[in-house]
């Protein structure tokens, strides 16, 4: 790791400690260091390199690709919807059973650490899950819908939703966007 990257390393393992993500452990069967890798926003994504041994020790279930043709025919029933959600820290987001947090230990200059599971993230998975099962998510594009566009904007930022109207009357989002904005 380069000397320049231990100080955001270390922040980072203080912060996933303290959250009680990690804990320390004196010994560990595989292990494999951190790297940061810079991110287009200029922020670091903190990585795990596991091709260092793990990567080659792991079964492969290999599973074929579905073809887009295919995926489109089964959601043009209506009866499916579909997401995209953006996890930060998805490697922190799923819950692992005991023999896959001793497969999952990082190495810095700190230490080997084992990643867990703690309650307020047991907590934040439920919330999750009950919004994923909730009205208000994202539909599939119907072409024989119709479309509605609602955008709005401020001196701060600007935000968008595409919308279905359905049969019902009712409406549900396709698609939404937002950013903000910097002073000139």
């Amino acid at each position: 790791m380069p000397y320049a990257s231990i100080p955001i390393v270390e922040q980072e393992v203080d912060r996933l400690l303290n959250l009680g993500f990690i804990k320390p452990v004196r010994h560990a069967d595989w292990m494999a260091p951190v790297m940061f890798v810079k991110k287009p926003d200029g922020s670091s994504r903190f990585c795990v390199d596991y091709s260092t041994g793990l990567d080659d020790a792991l079964q492969l279930h290999q599973h074929p690709v579905r073809l887009p043709e295919d995926i489109f025919a089964t959601l043009s029933g209506g009866s499916h919807v579909f997401s995209q959600i953006d996890f930060s820290n998805a490697h922190l987001q799923m819950e692992l059973d005991d023999d896959s947090k001793r497969l999952c230990n990082i190495n810095t200059d700190r230490g080997v650490n084992e990643y867990q599971w703690s309650t307020l993230c047991q907590q934040a998975f439920k919330s999750i899950k009950d919004i994923l099962n909730s009205d208000p998510l994202l539909t599939h594009y119907g072409p024989s819908l119709e479309v509605i566009v609602a955008a709005d904007a401020s001196e701060h930022g600007l935000g968008t939703v595409i919308k279905h109207r359905w049969p019902d009357r009712s409406v549900r989002a396709i698609a939404h966007a937002s950013c903000s904005l910097n002073p000139a």
